[in-house]
């Protein structure tokens, strides 16, 4: 019962989201490193700051990656140009 309570909360406070939190959750992407070879090195997240594809992430993703890639909360992939 308290469970259930708890999700009734929880789909109450999602729909009195603030209209910004809609904006904002498009803006996290996820960011998945490869090594050489083609294999996965990291995965993690990070977010965009300007509209120009600028985004944060931590550093640590990238080091020892010899590519990377964005995808964004539509799913779509962008290839991340410099770091």
């Amino acid at each position: 019962m308290i469970v259930l309570g708890g999700l009734a909360w929880t789909a109450f406070a999602q729909q009195k989201a603030p209209k910004w939190m809609e904006k904002q959750k498009k803006a996290v992407v996820s960011i998945t490193t490869y090594k050489a070879d083609g294999t996965t090195l990291h995965n993690g997240t990070g977010f965009f700051i300007a509209e120009d594809g600028k985004l944060l992430s931590a550093y640590s993703l990238f080091k020892g990656a010899d590519k990377a890639v964005v995808t964004d909360t539509n799913g779509k992939t962008y290839p991340v140009s410099r770091v």
